[in-house]
């Protein structure tokens, strides 16, 4: 250590309070907020408060030093009025610079979690914080110390601010390219460039209807053949032609779109497929299929590290196999940020099977099922999901029927193959940008523990031969210790065994 620095540990660095645990038959609409580790870390917007009174101890004012010490380990300087230490938070009477302290802390704080330990909630174990080992410069240095980090901090604040900043408008200019590209705008110039195609969307759209009922005739006449019989006279009468597009509710017409293009919807482009349900008899035997579950399902790629196994007959397998490109689209959990996300697969795995909460979409021929895909992680896609998906309870989830009920753009096949190549241009230049604005993030977590390092070895500011030893500084600490008064400690009334068995 550098001359004039003592070794030291957290516990005698000061005294470390616990908050008082707050029952929830105790809290009330007024009186003093209830400092909890969620409001601490900014992940509630909803403080409980106390009307009563509470011992000086569990009382934090503004500028106070604070310790969260289960779930979510951290050091803060309290800001905001005066409120009530909860439960699993110290509140820090610091014998040293408080600056220092809160900085030995927060440095000190990966390694503690690394030690933690117990049953369900993580938490910091007293004894092991208080012998957490702490290299101690003189008072003076310390201030020294604080005032560099805090500058450093700030600039490297500054710095991160601004990269969350591009971070999130490349977030918005991803939907921006997406909803450009499902609308027309993005493929704008090229329509001005090329002459209108041979086969428009409403013909293309026409074309795909009268083949799916060709296809439905011929598996038919296949299922009566299979079984030795003729078909009645009136057997084609019986095809359900698929469902068009809605109007809006309020009356209006479907939005605009370029020239060639028309509204279609999923059912009259794609066979829509459920997949199957988990169940103990299904457990792999002998008979068994990797099949994908919703984490197998990402937005817009697939996560194959790990895929479970189904048991299934072949019947089943002919029913459920996936084919190259078929589009997949997860029917969400209630939650409307997972509903809908798809991704394509590319037959990546033979004999691939799905479960029931992914929804298989095999879109006909003459529809892109990247172009698809687009259209479903888009701004508008997604709005039609969450538009079938509601529902009175308040949860959000597809199905097959809404899935096949939902309207999308249709362009024309050729301008189709236009889109997915510009989108694939710019979405790669926005996924290279984030990737280095994520490395750029992670550079500045190493930045901000390595000034930590430098200062607690000693490297940050300079010494200065004049400051008062740490050593001195430190036995005047443990002389005023020694002098202070023990804490009583609560004790319970004991139940005799004779009183307990009245």
């Amino acid at each position: 250590m550098p001359k004039g620095w003592a070794r030291s540990r957290l516990g005698e660095l000061g005294r470390y309070l616990n908050g008082r645990g707050f029952k929830k038959s105790e809290w009330a609409t007024t009186g003093r907020p209830i400092i909890r580790i969620q409001d601490l870390t900014g992940t509630t917007a909803s403080p409980n408060y106390f009307d009563g009174d509470v011992e000086e101890r569990h009382i934090a004012r503004d500028g106070d030093f604070l310790i969260s010490w289960a779930a979510t380990l951290g050091a803060y300087i309290y800001r905001g009025p005066e409120g009530l230490v909860n439960q699993h938070i110290f509140k820090v009477e610091t014998f040293i610079n408080q600056a220092f302290h809160f900085y030995a802390v927060t440095h000190a704080i990966e390694d503690m979690y690394r030690r933690t330990r117990g049953t369900g909630m993580v938490h910091i174990v007293k004894a092991e914080f208080d012998n957490t080992e702490i290299p101690l410069p003189p008072l003076a240095e310390q201030a020294r110390i604080a005032d560099r980090i805090d500058e450093l901090f700030t600039d490297l604040a500054a710095g991160v601010a601004a990269l969350e900043r591009v971070k999130r408008n490349l977030s918005r200019y991803r939907a921006a390219v997406l909803h450009a590209a499902v609308t027309g705008r993005l493929t704008e110039a090229w329509r001005k460039k090329h002459s209108a195609p041979e086969e428009p969307a409403p013909k293309l759209l026409e074309r795909i209807l009268v083949e799916r009922r060709k296809q439905w005739e011929r598996r038919t006449l296949a299922a009566f053949e299979a079984k030795g019989k003729q078909p009645p006279k009136n057997w084609k009468s019986r095809y359900k032609e698929p469902a068009p597009p809605k109007l809006p509710e309020d009356g209006t017409t479907l939005p605009e779109l370029p020239e060639g293009w028309c509204w279609a919807s999923v059912d009259q482009a794609a066979e829509v497929q459920g997949g199957l349900q988990k169940s103990p008899s299904r457990a792999p035997v002998e008979n068994h299929y990797p099949y994908l579950r919703v984490a197998n399902v990402k937005r817009g790629r697939l996560d194959l590290e790990e895929l479970h196994r189904f048991e299934l007959t072949d019947a089943e397998l002919d029913k459920l196999r996936l084919e190259d490109r078929d589009l997949l689209i997860v029917e969400g959990n209630g939650s409307v940020t997972e509903i809908g996300r798809s991704a394509i697969w590319r037959n990546e795995v033979a004999d691939c099977v799905h479960q029931n909460h992914i929804i298989r979409v095999r879109l006909a021929g003459g529809i892109i099922p990247d172009y698809m895909d687009t259209f479903v992680n888009s701004p508008l896609g997604q709005q039609y999901m969450r538009k079938v998906a509601s529902s009175t309870s308040g949860l959000h989830t597809l199905s097959v029927g809404k899935v096949r009920s939902i309207d999308f753009p249709l362009p024309p096949e050729i301008e189709q193959a236009a889109i997915v190549e510009a989108v694939s241009e710019k979405l790669s230049q926005i996924d290279a940008l984030e990737a280095e604005v994520t490395r750029g993030l992670a550079r500045a977590g190493r930045l901000r523990q390595a000034i930590l390092k430098s200062a607690f070895e000693g490297r940050l500011v300079p010494q200065d031969p004049n400051d008062e030893p740490a050593s001195v500084l430190l036995e005047r600490i443990r002389e005023q210790a020694a002098k202070a008064p023990k804490p009583k400690r609560q004790t319970r009334k004991k139940t005799t065994r004779k009183a307990a068995t009245r």
